[in-house]
């Protein structure tokens, strides 16, 4: 009996410690362990930077925190921390940008199933409501000894890029 009353379970009005949010919509969507974790990390660092007032002209929360605090804290390297962040970026939950020469990268974390932002794009880069025209983009060489071109024709959005 005594060994039961050294366990710290959960009561009812237990106060629960400090914790990441990490939305449940997320789990089971293909991303890494490691990226969801990182994920819930920016997030948690978004509150903070909504409480400091750190946002874009267009009123979008932005984070700043360095790879080498991110690597300390998650105890991961700094490439994972790199290749964690490219996957988020790639998977349309994170977008980075320059802060300015010699500044950090600014971070805007986006909530998974946001379809537009207040900046008329959607998670994906293409601007919402604009006219489809075809284009003929040239691919470039496959390697060094292969220098041949292929014509490929893509739709896009007006103002996406590629």
């Amino acid at each position: 009996m005594s060994f039961e009353k050294r366990i710290n379970y959960i009561k009812k009005n237990t106060k629960l410690p400090s914790y990441v949010p990490l939305p449940s919509s997320m789990i089971g969507t293909g991303l890494s362990s490691s990226a969801m974790i990182l994920y819930a990390e920016l997030l948690n660092r978004a509150s903070l930077s909504q409480k400091n007032d750190m946002t874009d002209e267009f009123g979008n929360v932005y984070v700043i925190y360095p790879i080498d605090q991110l690597s300390k804290r998650l105890n991961l390297s700094e490439t994972q921390i790199k290749r964690l962040i490219k996957e988020l970026v790639n998977e349309g939950l994170l977008k980075k940008r320059s802060g300015g020469f010699n500044k950090p990268n600014h971070l805007f974390v986006i909530l998974p199933g946001e379809q537009k932002g207040t900046t008329g794009e959607t998670t994906n880069g293409t601007t919402v409501g604009a006219k489809k025209a075809p284009l003929t983009v040239h691919k470039g060489p496959t390697n060094y000894y292969n220098k041949t071109l292929d014509e490929t024709t893509y739709t896009y959005d007006e103002g996406e890029s590629f």
